[in-house]
């Protein structure tokens, strides 16, 4: 059996050390690494601008992972975006309000748009 131990007394030999002097399984949590908004990915983010025609995103939350501080990427909600239905009808104004968080699903990237005219 082994001895019990202040968890305070191990931090300064790190976590592996203390526990396997103790006899105790560690446990690795995988960390992951952010990545750029694709086509089909879901994000987080916050309305920064409104303008009559869309409404400018801060993105900062791609798939679930959150991008590190200070780093965001700049999204664009467009008018015929909003609703399917009624599309002339849609005031930016009336759906979003500055500071807004919304969570929305990438239709399309400025990379997808430049393959698409190169090819």
């Amino acid at each position: 059996m082994a001895p019990s131990v202040s968890p305070f007394i191990c931090a300064p030999f790190g976590l592996n050390d203390c526990s396997a002097r103790l006899g105790f399984q560690s446990l690795t949590i995988p960390r992951l690494k952010p990545h750029p908004p694709a086509p089909n990915s879901i994000v987080l983010g916050s309305v920064t601008r409104l303008s009559p025609q869309q409404a400018t995103v801060s993105i900062t939350v791609v798939d679930g992972i959150p991008l590190p501080l200070g780093e965001d990427f700049t999204g664009v909600i467009r008018v015929q975006d909003i609703r399917a239905t009624e599309k002339d009808k849609v005031k930016v104004g009336d759906c979003f309000r500055g500071g807004d968080v919304i969570k929305g699903l990438v239709v399309r990237t400025r990379s997808v748009c430049l393959a698409r005219l190169l090819h």
